[in-house]
């Protein structure tokens, strides 16, 4: 079981704060409530001092209940046999954090997810664009927000598409497709290579 006394109190150090709520959720589960300005250097802690695996990154809209947006972390300490939760309260207006892909690699896919579904902005992410929604859908609309109704009409825009960079000196494209793989829909691709 955890030491929660040890994990508040090198998490406090990290985040220069003395006031840090740790919840015992259960005897292998605990909750703490982070600042956005202080999710970076507690991420970094939990990593380092812990041994943290990122497992989960979501979003929440609590602005009926809490009047907040909701950003919810999760992390295994396998050492310690026990999930770690970070809970940070964003602003109802602006909700945004410091993005955790540079610190995180496998964040950065969950963090385009909340910025496209509920708008809540990774400030920083290297590489911000659509990931699920078709594209034809239009900028300002997040269907996992509560006033989003699932049975309106979502009037289409034009199409904005990704578009790949133009291959540096040396570096050769290659389009390909339609491929098609079993059931699903055909996909296009572009293998980029050397010479």
């Amino acid at each position: 079981m955890i030491d929660l006394h040890q994990i508040c109190s090198r998490l406090s150090t990290a985040c220069g704060t003395d006031r840090l709520r740790v919840v015992q959720l259960s005897p292998h589960e605990i909750a703490l409530d982070v600042s956005p300005q202080t999710l970076l250097p507690a991420v970094h802690t939990v990593q380092q001092e812990f041994n943290a695996a990122f497992a989960d990154l979501f979003g929440l809209d609590q602005r009926s209940a809490q009047g907040t947006f909701q950003l919810r972390l999760l992390f295994a300490l396998d050492e310690q046999r026990t999930w770690l939760h970070m809970l940070v309260d964003l602003d109802e207006q602006t909700p945004t954090f410091p993005s955790l892909a540079d610190a995180l690699p496998a964040a950065g896919w969950y963090e385009r997810e909340v910025w496209e579904e509920l708008g809540i902005a990774p400030l920083g992410h290297p590489a911000l664009r659509s990931l699920r929604l078709p594209p034809d859908w239009p900028e300002g609309v997040y269907p996992h927000r509560q006033a989003f109704n699932w049975s309106q009409k979502v009037p289409t825009v034009e199409p904005h598409y990704f578009k790949l960079e133009a291959a540096p000196t040396g570096v050769v494209d290659y389009p390909l497709g339609p491929v098609r793989s079993g059931v699903v829909e055909a996909g296009h691709y572009t293998l980029r290579t050397v010479g």
